[in-house]
């Protein structure tokens, strides 16, 4: 049996809670780890070093479908608005579902977004209309992915924005968990050519030891079968486990300790626990969030409320949760692969292009509508919203202002300009960005006037080319896609050749090699009871 076979059937018999690119990653094992005869000499952890006081963190949550701009913030007095969505526009006098919560005269939040209204109305949320890119083709699939890669050289890149950011961090790859999801399969936004990022668990209370379960007991229990010998494979196979099985009592003070309400959504469960995360200082940097829902066809009026109103909850618990100690290190955002076409089809709404963003935190420039809004009366050929913003220009304030790092490292160019986002950097009321600067409230909304009309003049075109392609971040640009790469399948036998019997001098005494053959029939014996034990668990479900 080869090594990556056996470590295949650990990962896929005990490792629910982390990738198996993340065990063979914390074990030591890779191509020709045991093959070669190396010792292990230092295990990954599972947190990284601590934020600093000013470091920022983004939350980042994608709303899979492609969300409605038009009616998460309604341009109510709009006629054509009103007129190509009879039974779909919404207004301050709207009974329901088609009821929004004003900010002016002209533009309300849908009624189901009360607390992102009213973090809007209190400076701390930004809107951000009309973002896309160039030439989309309306695929959830693609459209998601250049979202995700943000990246605009005239090299393909295949890693994520925040993959690429976290190669910066930490070039030996020794601190990936400074980028998080939960419960999902890994992001490409955070794959990066070093990072290996983790997937936490919704429920950290039934994983490997923490749990009562017999088969959990069993599990903790064998991480220990395999330390009777101190030869490389044993030692890998224990200290492995021994640091898989460890993962709760790492992370367990990050997850609520009375659980959650019956009622609570994936999406409110998911930012419940990114809040914990952030509040125990575990390292993370980045955290990425994903909550369904928004391809509303039809039945929009129902689904895209219900889908919103989730959402909206959920930054509520989250800000509830989180500790005033990162009230100002912390930004959340909001993005989707595409918008919404304006016409309505019946009782819903098509694929269109232009789509929105929404971020919020302290330090955000808020309550502001900060890019052009698209014009209602100019639409493409096919009846869709045109873009007035590259989504790039938004990671560029993000990496530049928030993140403080290299934005022609992380985008491919430095072509995209910044949108004065935010007010101050992370951790510092009065460390102002490089983007706005604000000395009162009156020079903040003449700032804001000068800005808007930069930007309307800036990004209603998709911003050229550079001339040169930009040099990657990472001198190789491997394939990674959404979910983790399988590591590659080591070439060489599984079991190290055995040494030549050297000479025995007269004076001294053979020492006898130890039976790795044996070693290895104790690790199958183990995984098929193991297996065992997983159908006996799916049948007694049955």
């Amino acid at each position: 049996m080869s090594n990556d076979s056996i470590y295949t059937q650990l990962a896929d018999g005990l490792n629910s809670a982390v990738s198996r690119r993340k065990f063979m990653q914390l074990s030591g094992v890779g191509a020709g780890t045991i093959a070669g005869g190396s010792l292990l000499t230092k295990l990954q952890g599972f947190a990284a070093p601590p934020v600093k006081d000013d470091e920022g963190i983004l939350v980042m949550i994608y709303l899979g479908g492609g969300c409605d701009p038009l009616n998460t913030l309604a341009p109510f007095t709009n006629n054509t608005y009103r007129n190509v969505r009879p039974n779909l526009s919404l207004s301050p006098e709207g009974q329901g579902n088609r009821k929004c919560l004003p900010i002016n005269d002209s533009y309300g939040f849908n009624s189901a977004l009360p607390t992102v209204h009213k973090m809007y109305m209190e400076g701390k949320l930004a809107f951000l209309p009309g973002i896309g890119f160039a030439n989309q083709d309306l695929s959830h699939f693609t459209s998601g992915a250049i979202y995700m890669q943000g990246w605009g050289g005239s090299i393909p890149a295949q890693t994520g924005w925040i993959g690429r950011y976290l190669d910066l961090l930490d070039p030996s790859g020794n601190d990936s968990t400074r980028g998080i999801t939960i419960n999902g399969t890994m992001p490409l936004t955070l794959q990066g050519a070093i990072t290996q990022p983790l997937s936490l668990p919704r429920n950290i209370n039934s994983a490997y030891n923490g749990g009562s379960g017999s088969f959990d007991r069993y599990v903790a229990a064998s991480a220990g079968k395999f330390n009777s010998t101190s030869s490389t494979t044993t030692k890998l196979i224990t200290d492995g486990l021994g640091n898989t099985t460890s993962l709760p009592s790492i992370y367990r003070s990050a997850y609520p300790a009375n659980g959650y309400p019956s009622s609570g959504s994936r999406i409110e469960t998911d930012m419940v626990i990114s809040a914990g995360i952030i509040n125990a200082n575990l390292g993370a940097r980045v955290l990425h969030l994903t909550t369904g829902g928004f391809d509303t066809h039809v039945n929009q009026l129902v689904d895209q409320t219900a889908a919103l109103a989730a959402l909206d909850t959920a930054i509520a618990k989250f800000f509830e949760a989180l500790s005033p100690n990162f009230a100002d290190r912390v930004t959340v955002m909001t993005y989707s692969e595409f918008g919404r076409r304006m016409q309505e089809n019946g009782t819903g709404t098509d694929h269109g292009r232009a789509g929105f963003m929404m971020l919020m935190g302290n330090k955000v420039n808020g309550g502001k509508i900060l890019t052009p809004m698209p014009d209602l009366n100019a639409t493409n050929a096919d009846g869709n919203l045109v873009q007035t913003t590259d989504f790039r220009q938004i990671y560029a304030d993000i990496s530049n202002d928030w993140f403080k790092t290299d934005t022609q490292a992380i985008l491919g160019s430095k072509n995209f300009s910044g949108l004065g986002i935010f007010t101050a950097g992370p951790g510092s009321s009065t460390n102002t960005t490089s983007s706005t600067t604000t000395t009162s409230s009156t020079t903040t909304s003449s700032t804001t006037t000068t800005t808007s009309s930069t930007t309307t003049t800036t990004t209603t075109t998709t911003p050229p080319k550079p001339p040169t392609p930009p040099t990657p971040p990472t001198p190789t640009q491997p394939t990674l896609p959404p979910k983790p790469p399988t590591p590659p399948t080591p070439t060489q036998p599984t079991l190290p050749p055995k040494p030549p019997t050297p000479p025995q001098p007269t004076t001294t005494t053979t020492t006898k090699a130890p039976n790795i053959e044996n070693e290895w029939q104790q690790l199958i014996e183990l995984l098929k009871k193991l297996r065992r034990h997983r159908r006996h668990r799916r049948h007694a479900r049955r």
